[in-house]
């Protein structure tokens, strides 16, 4: 009898196991979630707005190596002090399923207060917006620490090079997968709204070419006088009349989408 339930106990240990995944390939559930990762990664701040997290997915956090660790995916920082990291890249493993998969980084150093390894989870979930949308940090029990990370529906298909652009009468919003490049005539403000870096020029005869990663989810709000911003299979233009056309074409919808 007692043969039987170290058995139980010994199986169920291997399924849950098997359940998980290594993120070294960002591959989980039949979805590559590499879509996620970016140069400049991710932040955001708890509820109290004391502590601001960086964080990647399935990549280094710029922000997090200051100190040159080289294996740091996910750090807390308070004001200006140093990084506290709460992520290994090689302490990850993914869980749940692809419609809300769990990457959670773990760490094995430097325990906070009363012994406890600080911890990240990632929620990654398809979602109804048209960029990347970032959750508050929470912390779901001493020292393990989760945001939610919400992506437009779709973009988990590797073959979906899904592209919208949206006219606001002021300026374009481009979302895309692939790289964005907007150039401009006059003066120029574009955001890249995943790092919150600017481009601009305040000259009135300027010209300026702006540019994201190569590789998305990428998205970017630019507003002037004239303007064009290409990604992938799209190339929207704002006049200076205000008119909207899109790949030579004059457009009456304020947002256009475009799939391969």
């Amino acid at each position: 009898m007692k043969f039987l339930k170290y058995l139980f106990v010994f199986t169920s240990l291997i399924s849950l196991i098997n359940s998980q995944s290594s993120p070294s390939n960002c591959k989980f559930d039949g979805v590559d979630f590499s879509f996620l990762t970016n140069s400049t990664g991710y932040s955001s701040t708890d509820s109290s707005n004391q502590y601001t997290y960086y964080f990647n997915i399935c990549n280094l956090s710029s922000k997090c190596n200051t100190l040159n660790s080289g294996h740091i995916v996910a750090c807390q920082v308070k004001g200006t002090s140093n990084p506290t990291p709460v992520g290994f890249i090689g302490q990850g493993y993914f869980s749940g399923s692809k419609k809300s998969a769990n990457l959670r980084y773990n760490t094995n150093t430097n325990p906070c207060s009363g012994g406890a390894f600080r911890s990240f989870n990632i929620v990654m979930e398809p979602g109804n917006s048209t960029g990347v949308t970032v959750s508050q940090i929470f912390e779901v029990s001493k020292c393990s620490y989760e945001v939610h990370l919400t992506y437009p529906q779709g973009n988990n298909n590797n073959n979906n090079t899904k592209v919208t652009c949206e006219n606001d009468g002021n300026g374009l919003t481009i979302n895309s997968l692939a790289g964005i490049s907007c150039k401009s005539y006059g003066p120029t403000t574009c955001v890249d709204n995943i790092s919150g870096s600017t481009c601009e020029t305040s000259y009135i005869n300027g010209e300026i070419k702006c540019t994201t990663n190569s590789k998305g989810p990428n998205s970017m709000t630019c507003t002037s006088e004239q303007l064009e911003c290409t990604s992938s299979n799209m190339t929207c233009l704002l006049k200076k009349n205000r008119s909207f056309w899109v790949n030579g074409e004059h457009s009456s919808e304020k947002l256009v989408t475009m799939e391969n």
